[in-house]
């Protein structure tokens, strides 16, 4: 489908480099940078983008150790205030 969209001057520049890299079309960089916006943002809103990384700990390194909680081993918000500023 042939169509006239209006783009930042930059943007349209960037995108002209990047299919004279490839070897490829305007068109074809536009479209492949569509479905990946698309992809990451469905129009559902399912899909969040997260502003801090995200730690999965391996297999049987979840939480505390058995028996253990935040509570049970006394810490309060000063602790963690300490800890976080590096104080004692």
């Amino acid at each position: 489908m042939k169509t006239t969209v209006e783009l930042d001057e930059r943007l349209y520049s960037e995108a002209q480099r990047r299919a004279s890299r490839r070897g490829s079309t305007l068109a074809e960089v536009v479209e492949e940078a569509l479905r990946a916006a698309f992809e990451a943002a469905p129009e559902n809103g399912s899909a969040r983008v997260s502003s801090f990384p995200i730690f999965t700990p391996p297999p049987g390194l979840e939480g505390l150790n058995p028996g253990y909680s935040w509570d049970t081993l006394g810490f309060d918000s000063e602790d963690i205030e300490r800890a976080i500023n590096g104080t004692r």
